[in-house]
């Protein structure tokens, strides 16, 4: 019965996996001004939440709006990576090995996924691949597999002491 309850998670997290590629790849795919609309949209309704922000002239609001594009995007590429991280570790959580064996793999293939995501940015009108968000796209799969990880152990060692 155990062995048919760690298929059926292993196949649930392989889906996960797949579905979140798609969503990755289906935002590597658009074209550098739908992509920019998207981040200026994103930017425009967080703010739209803000007093101080509906009391600028429409001139200040889009300079501001602009100002944030850069960050905003970096933030995105972290997020989404993240939630790949939180995904990956939990698909290989489901094999037998060393903690630090699934970390390694989930993070390995987070990397890959983000460097061949740059290289697909090449190909798209107004885009380019950045070897900086190969980067950040890491760290976000290092940080979602930190959480899984310390979500799973509360933060404990095998002995028992705390980490931290």
């Amino acid at each position: 019965m155990k062995n048919r309850k760690e298929i059926i998670k292993k196949i649930f997290f392989g889906i996960l996996i797949i579905i979140w590629m798609a969503v990755v790849f289906n935002f590597s795919s658009q074209q550098s001004k739908k992509s920019s609309n998207t981040s200026q949209t994103v930017i425009k309704t967080s703010l739209s939440q803000v007093k101080s922000f509906k009391k600028m002239e429409e001139p200040k609001q889009n300079e501001l709006i602009e100002q944030l594009q850069h960050p905003t995007r970096k933030v995105a590429h972290f997020t989404i990576y993240t939630i790949g991280g939180l995904i990956i570790f939990n698909f290989f959580n489901t094999f037998n090995m060393c903690n630090k064996k699934k970390i390694i793999y989930a993070v390995l293939f987070g990397l890959l996924y983000a460097t061949t995501d740059e290289i697909h940015q090449l190909f798209i009108d107004g885009r380019s691949g950045q070897i900086t968000d190969v980067l950040i796209d890491t760290a976000g799969v290092g940080f979602g597999c930190s959480i899984v990880y310390f979500i799973k152990n509360g933060g404990k060692s095998k002995n028992g002491r705390q980490r931290f």
